[in-house]
């Protein structure tokens, strides 16, 4: 199939008329032309009201008429395959990403600004302590609220 673009009409023109202005931009006659089907249609009223049509048009000996017409608007029409789903995958054989980013992911912001990562002086271990229990003697810094 060959596709036109841009075929200007008046707006009250016919389905005949838009074969013969087929036709015309392909220079063939209008008993070549197989079948037609109209793609798109818009109004252009910058200068004076038309109706520009965007065609497809299946037309005898496509290839031999397709090499003598030499108008830009004229192309061979190529029909994309529409996407196509990819197939499932197999289950995971690895840990999901979010899995190394460990406690933070998971647990909410305000739970992390209550808490405190202390060293034990007795012991010198690392722990997470809470920090409303380590302040509790002396007052916190600054309001919890």
């Amino acid at each position: 199939m060959l596709r036109i673009e841009n075929m200007k009409l008046l707006p009250g023109a016919s389905a005949a008329d838009l074969a013969a202005e087929a036709a015309r931009q392909l220079n063939v006659k209008e008993k070549d032309i197989t079948a037609l089907h109209v793609l798109r249609r818009s109004i252009d009223a910058r200068e004076g009201v038309r109706m520009v049509y965007t065609v497809e048009v299946k037309v005898k000996e496509e290839e031999k008429v397709f090499k003598r017409c030499r108008s830009k608007r004229v192309s061979q029409a190529h029909h994309k395959v529409g996407y196509l789903l990819p197939q499932p995958s197999r289950r995971l054989r690895s840990l999901p990403s979010w899995w190394a980013r460990g406690l933070r992911a998971f647990l909410p912001r305000w739970f992390w600004l209550r808490r405190v990562f202390v060293r034990s002086c007795w012991s010198g271990a690392a722990a997470w302590s809470g920090a409303r229990r380590m302040w509790s003697a002396f007052g916190p810094p600054v309001s919890w609220t």
